[in-house]
């Protein structure tokens, strides 16, 4: 995306702001929990929807206003004991998780119903792609990249490149 390569996901709009939020509480010393907990509540009060305009493959085109955009590297479990985990790894498809028109109290219930095991796809938009263009109203966009914030100019690209890890293992050794 952009020149820049994620393994896992990325994203923009409410996540990269808590995560900035949370680094710098942590740097006046607090722990990575309590600084998690006061940037979460702090910025969903200072919560927005931004409006993105995205193209996937085949040129399919949606106008969205979104409080985040989520970008997975294949597909994601999005509720229960087992979100944020993948079963597959090597589909080389981008799936793309958004809350169109969430508000305060909308983002809240989605989080619950996701602790509780009950959140859904109808609960979200979820598209899944091989190349994405996000545009935004910004020139810039604060974007998330496997946890790490960057600045990046708008529009955004993506594109998945299928197989292009190479992962080394080493031999298992009989046991003597």
């Amino acid at each position: 995306m952009n020149g820049h390569t994620f393994l896992n996901n990325s994203s923009i709009g409410l996540y990269p702001r808590i995560v900035l939020d949370r680094e710098a509480s942590q740097r006046q010393g607090r722990s990575k929990w309590i600084a998690l907990v006061q940037s979460t509540v702090r910025n969903m009060k200072r919560h927005r929807l931004m409006h993105v305009a995205l193209t996937t493959d085949g040129g399919r085109k949606l106008e969205r206003a979104t409080p985040f955009l989520f970008v997975g590297n294949n597909r994601y479990e999005i509720s229960g004991v087992h979100v944020g985990t993948r079963t597959q790894l090597d589909d080389g498809r981008l799936w793309l998780y958004l809350a169109p028109q969430a508000g305060r109290v909308k983002l809240l219930a989605l989080a619950g119903l996701a602790l509780v095991g009950r959140l859904k796809e109808p609960h979200l938009e979820v598209m899944e792609t091989t190349q994405l263009t996000v545009k935004t109203r910004r020139k810039s966009l604060e974007v998330a990249i496997d946890g790490e914030v960057v600045v990046l100019e708008s529009p955004l690209r993506y594109r998945s490149t299928p197989k292009a890890l190479h992962v080394i293992v080493p031999k298992v050794q009989a046991e003597t």
